[in-house]
């Protein structure tokens, strides 16, 4: 007996997402406007691009920015499919949020 899980993404979404393939330059490039027009910018990850997310603190922080982090938990919504069945499954997961303040 075979169980297939699909994981679904969260349906919270607090700012630009950052996953563990993102480029940090050419996003911390692509949001520059936003930075200087609203005076904030805010990302988000979870699971595995945390380092990804700290990482780009530690540029924005080095470029003079302040920057605050924040933790969050959140509710996961995996799918498991059997053979003859179909069922959700909820789990908990954690989300990091970094809100990256103009200088």
């Amino acid at each position: 007996m075979s169980v297939e899980r699909i994981k679904r993404a969260p349906a919270v979404r607090k700012g630009i997402i950052v996953r563990r393939k993102t480029h940090l330059i050419a996003m911390m490039k692509r949001v520059r406007h936003q930075l200087e027009r609203s005076g904030f910018v805010q990302y988000q990850s979870t699971g595995m691009a945390i380092p990804q997310l700290v990482a780009l603190a530690d540029k924005y922080q080095h470029q003079g920015y302040r920057i605050a982090l924040f933790t969050e938990t959140i509710e996961f919504t995996d799918e498991l499919m059997t053979e003859d069945e179909f069922k959700n499954e909820k789990r908990l997961g954690n989300l990091l949020v970094l809100k990256v303040y103009s200088r």
